[in-house]
């Protein structure tokens, strides 16, 4: 986004110095939009190993798997033991 306000404005200011030339009371800094620009340029630099990381975590979350399984809990009663059903929630994550 910085980047293109910064041709925006450097493309502006270019216009206005071709528009006044021959205009010796005139004066125009190209500075704002240079500013812009070079942040925009090393910002999108800088985000391309966020992106390349992202990429890879995005791989390693579609390999855990998950599954809903009603699982059995057996307890001791004081003259015979006791089954009681439970809903539980397995995640298995290759670590490979």
């Amino acid at each position: 986004m910085l980047m293109g306000t910064g041709m925006v404005i450097g493309i502006n200011e270019t216009l206005n110095v071709i528009g006044n030339i021959g205009n010796p009371d005139s004066k125009s800094s190209l500075a704002g939009g240079a500013i812009c620009f070079y942040t925009g340029l090393a910002a999108s630099v800088a985000s391309i190993p966020f992106f390349v990381s992202a990429g890879k975590n995005k791989r390693a979350a579609a390999e855990v798997h998950g599954s809903f399984k009603m699982q059995k809990l057996t307890y001791p009663g004081l003259t015979t033991s006791y089954n009681k059903m439970y809903p539980s929630l397995v995640l298995r994550i290759d670590l490979n």
